[in-house]
């Protein structure tokens, strides 16, 4: 299924911040096992009970990955 968004458009929904970025999103994932290339992909962390997506950023950037929606902030 292609997408038909921006990054900043899909910030803007998530969070009613602004934001200027024109990349656009083809596919999402939270998966980063089912993920081949990165590019144009937003990558969803999800906290679930025996695993963290946190824990799979680095994974997903190093895939291509540069979009991410989280909930914990990065140390």
């Amino acid at each position: 299924m292609k997408l038909d968004y921006t990054y900043g458009l899909i910030k803007e929904i998530l969070t009613g911040e602004k934001d200027e970025c024109q990349d656009e999103i083809i596919a999402i994932a939270y998966d980063t096992r089912r993920i081949i290339s990165g590019k144009n992909v937003l990558f969803f962390a999800i906290e679930g009970t025996f695993r963290d997506g946190h824990d799979y950023i680095d994974e997903a950037y190093q895939k291509g990955v540069r979009h991410f929606v989280v909930t914990k902030k990065s140390v």
